[in-house]
């Protein structure tokens, strides 16, 4: 007897996963996920959560996968993360560096051509 509804079946089967475009994330890879992006995140890093997964997710799934985990969508909210692309988050401190350095390597530029 074949599933009628893949998507139901699997939320039933494996609660508390995530449903993706593309998959469904079990509990336990959104757990391995969450952990290993916010390790990264911890030291005032950057992470790219493409590398979290085995498998090949589109932008959207990432972005969807931030928004359904309870921790990343927290930290993004409150501002410890910031996500630069669809993969990639970046800690608060991180991006304040790079913003001054940015900032101040176009003082320079702006300074050379006048």
């Amino acid at each position: 007897m074949g599933v009628r509804d893949p998507r139901a079946h699997l939320a039933s089967e494996h609660p508390g996963g995530v449903q993706l475009d593309s998959c469904y994330m079990s509990p336990a890879l959104v757990s391995a996920a969450e952990a290993g992006v916010e390790e990264a995140l911890s030291g005032a890093g950057a992470a790219d959560l493409r590398s979290a997964f085995d498998c090949d997710l589109t932008d959207a799934d990432l972005v969807a996968f931030a928004a359904a985990s309870a921790s990343l969508s927290a930290a993004v909210a409150a501002r410890r993360y910031l996500p630069l692309t669809a993969s990639l988050l970046v800690a608060a401190p991180l991006a304040a560096e790079l913003k001054e350095r940015a900032e101040a390597l176009a003082a320079e530029v702006a300074k050379a051509e006048h």
